[in-house]
């Protein structure tokens, strides 16, 4: 029970979060964006990622969870305003800054999970936070698509009004715990220990795999299907198409972390379930790349669906182990700097691709990404199966 209150700020913070993505290539491109600049402002929104992230959880882990958050968030809001009156690429470029200095908002909420559950409870109640991103990622979209007909800055506006609403929500239900652990080691020095570990060494590297496989695909999804498939009336798939996969993708997310997810683990442990998410994902990949029937290629965007629903939570729970509880928010900040690294290296490689009609030979680019993700966890099995 002590976890309700912070899923509710969570589904109301992802809900806004997840209305921006698959409106946000087409709206750049509105204000005069061309198909590479609009990977350059996912990137611009990742770089600030990487940059505050760390800081705001090694922040957390000495001043408090909630103080932080409710700072992320009010950054988080002012880029959805910022957004919704761009009248130029450069504003688009400034609101989308913002919100990534804010976007660290998720790994502080994930460090609150971790300080709130016993060992053996981590991957239920990660799967739980997965599957409350979800639900937001499955209403999300699929309001883009019904707003998105009305005025494309609608959605933009009610994702700015969730985002206060999620301050509100922090402020007034989360409890203003401080920290029980001093803090004393540099960022640098915290780095370098947790390179040091083997188990937290390889979480690290298959998230950072995982998380260059699923920026590929998240950023170039839209331009992928914009490119390849046709409405009933002749017309280019576009927002609203693209809203309403990322709604499926997030039902299959609910099903599997918030339902199955605490079944499967019980009877094939926590690293089985890692290696089964990479595998589905590289059969994902390779029909999103190759696959020009709309029907296929919406499973293959399920196998993906699925594999991302297994690996997320079993990772993030097997990481949270291998750590001190004084650097939980710094190590949880850190991997949302691999993240955002990933976003800034793949969607403007990722839109290269697309615009050079070599979607097939990025389908096998994100496979062999996960493939490595797969080997590391076959190479390392004897450390994970000690934690």
């Amino acid at each position: 029970m002590t976890l309700v209150p912070l899923f509710l700020v969570v589904f109301v913070d992802i809900l806004g979060m997840m209305m921006i993505i698959p409106l946000l290539p087409f709206f750049a491109m509105k204000m005069g964006a061309s198909v590479f600049e609009t990977g350059l402002i996912t990137a611009a929104y990742a770089v600030m990622q990487i940059l505050f992230s760390p800081v705001l959880g090694r922040l957390s882990d000495r001043y408090g969870r909630k103080k932080l958050l409710l700072l992320s968030q009010v950054f988080l809001a002012a880029g959805f305003f910022l957004l919704a009156s761009s009248t130029s690429v450069t504003m688009v470029f400034i609101a989308r800054i913002l919100s990534g200095i804010g976007a660290g908002n998720l790994s502080l909420v994930q460090a609150m999970i971790a300080d709130s559950t016993r060992e053996e409870e981590r991957t239920r109640a990660f799967g739980l936070f997965g599957a409350i991103v979800g639900l937001g990622l499955t209403i999300g979209p699929a309001l883009t698509g019904i707003f998105a007909k009305i005025d494309w800055t609608v959605p933009i506006y009610v994702s700015f009004s969730l985002a206060c609403l999620s301050f509100l929500l922090c402020a007034t239900l989360l409890p203003n715990k401080m920290p029980a652990l001093v803090v004393r080691k540099s960022i640098k020095e915290t780095l370098h220990g947790f390179w040091q570990t083997s188990g937290t060494r390889q979480c690290y590297l298959q998230f950072l795999l995982f998380f260059c496989s699923f920026a590929f695909l998240v950023s170039g999804l839209g331009l992928i299907m914009e490119s390849r498939f046709f409405t009933a009336e002749g017309r280019r798939y576009g927002p609203s198409e693209i809203g309403y996969l990322f709604g499926v993708l997030g039902v299959i997310g609910i099903v599997v972390q918030g339902v199955l997810l605490p079944r499967l683990e019980k009877t094939f442990g926590n690293h089985r379930l890692t290696l089964s998410g990479f595998l589905l994902t590289i059969l994902g990949y390779l029909g999103v790349g190759f696959f020009h029937n709309v029907y296929f290629f919406f499973f293959a965007c399920g196998l993906f669906g699925i594999g991302n629903s297994l690996i997320r939570p079993t990772i993030t729970s097997r990481l949270t182990k291998t750590l001190h509880k004084s650097d939980e928010g710094m190590a949880l900040g850190f991997s949302s700097s691999l993240q955002s690294l990933a976003h800034v290296i793949c969607p403007p490689l990722g839109a290269f691709l697309i615009q050079h009609h070599w979607v097939p030979q990025l389908g096998i680019l994100m496979a062999l990404l996960s493939l490595m993700g797969y080997v590391i966890g076959l190479r390392n099995q004897d450390t994970v199966s000690a934690l």
